[in-house]
């Protein structure tokens, strides 16, 4: 009897580590097996929400690919992809649809609150997003990701770390991206940009339409930029009250190539450009 006990009880755990896993690193039953030619797809806020709680339950998504069908108004409960131990770090696909009706006021407000490894492209985000650190309508806090090709229409403010497109990214690249809204991007602190607050990125091909009002390191597209800034474009005024303010870059260590930079910039402190 002991032995059929114990048997019983290891069959019992062995199913329930099985579902776990199958919770956390098979999509959170979502559609797909997640390869290239089969990623899960998302078709609703209820999938959006099962695949951040994935990701939150540590599946980090490495290798796999994410596909947004159409164009969602994400849930009041959504919370943003990713976590410090658990960023993500797989492909995510917009294909073009866009998630709206974001109202987020919490740290690392964005679409991804963290990625690292990550690819997102060809998504629109619309919404409001306000922290005290780290906003950003596409995400919050990158490392080594890839954006390419998303457009912003979207609220973002935060005392540091506050961009159109990213708040903070390391390492990586934003190519493609159109940030554009009647809403102002606020920082104020240190580190608003309009298409990020600092990047260690390359940022290439982008264009900031959205006016800007910030403290410190205030930038048309980065407000400090130890990465390379290539053909871009900033059309918007920008307004910072302390220092280091640029059309392009407001404090810059790489290099800015084939930009240019067509708004209004004042300041009330020094380091102007």
């Amino acid at each position: 009897m002991n032995r059929i006990s114990k048997s019983f009880l290891s069959t019992v755990m062995c199913m329930l580590l099985l579902l776990s896993i199958s919770v956390t690193a098979f999509g959170a039953g979502l559609t797909g097996s997640g390869t290239e030619k089969d990623p899960y797809l998302i078709t609703s806020a209820a999938d959006l929400d099962a695949f951040s709680a994935a990701v939150a339950a540590g599946d980090k998504f490495s290798g796999k690919y994410v596909s947004l069908q159409t164009n969602v108004a994400v849930s009041s409960a959504f919370i943003p992809v990713g976590t410090a131990a658990t960023p993500f770090a797989g492909v995510f696909l917009g294909n073009g649809n866009s998630l709206t009706g974001f109202n987020m006021n919490r740290d690392y407000a964005g679409v991804f609150a963290y990625t690292d490894g990550a690819e997102i492209s060809d998504l629109s985000v619309a919404g409001t997003f306000r922290a005290t650190d780290y906003a950003g309508a596409v995400v919050a806090f990158a490392i080594n990701t890839v954006i390419d090709g998303c457009t912003a229409s979207a609220s973002v403010s935060a005392k540091n770390y506050a961009g159109g497109v990213a708040g903070y990214i390391e390492s990586g690249k934003i190519s493609g991206c159109t940030v554009s809204s009647r809403t102002p991007i606020i920082g104020t602190g240190s580190y608003c940009g309009g298409i990020a607050g600092y990047s260690g990125a390359v940022i290439e091909k982008c264009s900031n339409s959205t006016v800007i009002f910030g403290a410190e390191k205030v930038g048309g597209i980065a407000g400090s930029s130890a990465g390379d800034i290539l053909g871009c474009t900033n059309v918007a005024t920008i307004t910072a009250s302390s220092s280091y303010l640029g059309g392009i870059a407001g404090y810059l260590e790489g290099a800015v190539i084939n930009s240019m930079n067509k708004g209004n910039v004042s300041s009330n402190g020094t380091g102007v450009g």
